[in-house]
C-alpha cells in the first residue's frame, strides 16, 4: 500500500483544501506543479549540501588545528 506524501490543492475554493494541503497553487495549471517539484528538487539538494560542505570544512580546520 502506498501514501501520498505531499499535498497540493489548487485555488482557493476551500479554507479546508488550502489548510490541509501541503501546497497551493492558485492557479489551475500543471505548468505550476512541475514548477513547484523543480523547486523541490533543488531545495533538496542545496539542504544536502550544506552538512556535507560544513563536515568537510571542520575536518579541514581540526586537521589544521592538529598539525599546529
Amino acid at each position: 500500500m502506498q501514501a501520498a506524501t505531499v499535498g497540493i490543492a489548487f485555488g482557493q475554493n476551500s479554507d479546508v483544501t488550502a489548510e490541509a494541503a501541503d501546497a497551493v497553487v492558485l492557479e489551475a495549471s500543471l505548468r505550476k506543479v512541475d514548477e513547484l517539484i523543480h523547486i523541490g528538487r533543488r531545495m533538496r539538494k542545496i539542504a544536502l549540501q550544506s552538512p556535507v560542505g560544513g563536515m568537510g570544512l571542520s575536518m579541514v580546520g581540526m586537521l589544521i588545528a592538529g598539525a599546529g
